[in-house]
């Protein structure tokens, strides 16, 4: 494990090649497991569309797997792991874990930008890798969708920093509160919480 984490002997330049190789090889395999479950829901009669997203409101982010899992490794804030799920005891310690995850994001960013923020009018294809982020007491708090970034940056106005085809987590259903109602894209964020920042288009 010590060695998987160990980023100390790379420059900045070695750390974003593979940061990006990583993250295409892991969507590429998202992209086959969504192919296979699409194909099985044919063949039993459903339609199975891979969803696809736009970002509608100022700033959302994209977390790339390889830093969510370093997070997971080094974060302070205990947690349980049921399948895709994290369990935390409190919203305190799941909103800590999420500037986590975050501050991961501000050191693999390829131009030193912190983290990989998105535009407005950012179109995204989603897949069916989801992680959720839970409290001990059943209470839903965010699910995060493996997405890769389609539009460029550059192509809008007061573009974000995530670099063309970027591939990471993007926040697909978020309850700041913890009070058990699903967030609205006119809601906003509370302490380190991704507030709802993208609208399924299809």
């Amino acid at each position: 494990m010590g060695e998987l984490f160990n980023w100390g002997g790379e420059s900045p330049e070695q750390r974003a090649m593979r940061s990006r190789m990583e993250m295409e090889a892991l969507y590429e395999q998202a992209a086959r497991l969504a192919q296979v479950r699409a194909n099985s829901a044919q063949a039993g009669g459903k339609q199975v569309e891979i969803p696809f997203w736009i970002s509608v409101t100022n700033t959302a982010y994209l977390y790339p797997k390889s830093d969510l899992r370093e997070a997971l490794a080094v974060t302070n804030q205990p947690y349980t792991k049921d399948g895709n799920r994290y369990v935390f005891a409190s919203l305190v310690e799941l909103d800590l874990f999420y500037y986590d995850i975050w501050y991961r994001t501000s050191l693999s960013q390829p131009v030193n930008n912190l983290g990989y923020s998105l535009a407005v009018g950012t179109e995204l294809e989603g897949s069916f890798d989801e992680i959720h982020l839970d409290l001990e007491n059943g209470t839903r708090i965010i699910t995060l969708q493996l997405m890769r970034q389609i539009t460029s940056q550059s192509e809008l106005p007061n573009g974000g920093d995530s670099p063309d085809g970027t591939v990471g987590y993007g926040a697909v259903y978020s309850d700041v509160d913890g009070d058990g109602v699903p967030g609205t894209i006119s809601e906003l964020g509370a302490g380190n919480l991704d507030p709802l920042r993208f609208q399924r288009t299809n």
